[in-house]
């Protein structure tokens, strides 16, 4: 299999297949929901995604081989569900991670999560004015139960089928009437009563949305008062989610959105520099040598890499 993957069919739709070292592949390959993510230990693993684009809906099977977080908000044209395949260790949106579980996103509504262990997922993304059962608005609703079970094993054949080569153009049609049977039996039923949010996965999201709103630099003992909880809690509750101290998790996190913005600008538009500071990063050699050990090249590589 290819790094730059392999187009199954044609007519109808398509399906691509794809390992690769790091994280460029998921931001986009989640139909609706673009993802920010961070890979929160420096080398190791790969991700693997089957994409696959039908008449009226699109899926993303995902796996990494390394802990990460991840942040996203499906558009307002979209919905998105949500499930892990396989039983990993992490939470989405404060929510322990469970293959009976099934996540749904309305039209602007936010996810947040992360892994030690990340299970396998699966994302479905309709059009919001086509499911009404999505549609309601930014809201997040979790469901549980065995037809969500069923719709996790025909996605985890699915995604088998196309990394062996065996799905092709007869088989697309059908398939889309699989997952969306699958997809409505799934939603249909009420809403968990009992989400299951941790204690410390509240912590860790308000952490996040804190630093989302007030920068990339806020301390710890900021942290702690806004919150009104003890940094001994916050520290537990970030080494209890994530396997890491807070420091290490946002220092991870700063430096991927450093590659990302790094990647996306232009040496007319902008400075290793302004992007470093813009990030939280104050001592620019420890940030080169932080970013090295991370990416493999130099901040100014990758920034040189793009046309002027």
């Amino acid at each position: 299999m290819s790094a730059a993957g392999r187009p199954r069919w044609a007519a109808g739709g398509s399906a691509n297949a794809i390992r690769v070292p790091d994280l460029e592949a998921i931001e986009e390959a989640v139909a609706g929901m673009p993802l920010q993510a961070a890979r929160l230990t420096a080398h190791g693993g790969s991700v693997s995604v089957v994409s696959l684009e039908m008449r009226g809906l699109s899926v993303t099977i995902g796996s990494f081989d390394f802990p990460l977080a991840t942040y996203g908000q499906t558009s307002p044209g979209s919905v998105t569900a949500a499930l892990p395949l396989t039983r990993g260790q992490g939470s989405w949106n404060g929510t322990e991670l469970d293959p009976r579980s099934l996540w749904t996103y309305g039209p602007g509504a936010e996810h947040e999560g992360g892994a030690t262990r990340p299970p396998t997922f699966a994302a479905i993304t309709l059009p919001a004015d086509e499911y009404e059962l999505m549609h309601a608005g930014p809201r997040l609703v979790l469901r549980t139960g065995d037809e969500i079970a069923r719709l996790g094993r025909l996605l985890h054949a699915t995604a088998t089928s196309v990394h062996r080569g065996a799905v092709g153009p007869r088989q697309l049609p059908m398939l889309e009437r699989d997952v969306q049977d699958a997809l409505h039996e799934a939603v249909e039923g009420p809403a968990a009563e009992d989400p299951r949010l941790t204690s410390s996965a509240r912590i860790v999201g308000a952490c996040v949305e804190l630093t989302r709103q007030h920068g990339p630099a806020l301390p710890m003992t900021a942290l702690s008062g806004l919150l009104e909880v003890s940094d001994r809690s916050i520290r537990a509750a970030f080494q209890r989610e994530y396997g890491l101290p807070p420091s290490a998790f946002f220092r991870s996190w700063r430096l991927h959105q450093a590659h990302r913005y790094l990647r996306l600008a232009t040496r007319a538009d902008t400075t290793v520099t302004d992007i470093a500071m813009n990030c939280g990063f104050w001592h620019l050699g420890r940030f080169s040598m932080l970013y090295r050990q991370r990416f493999g090249e130099l901040p100014s590589t990758t920034l040189y890499r793009q046309p002027s």
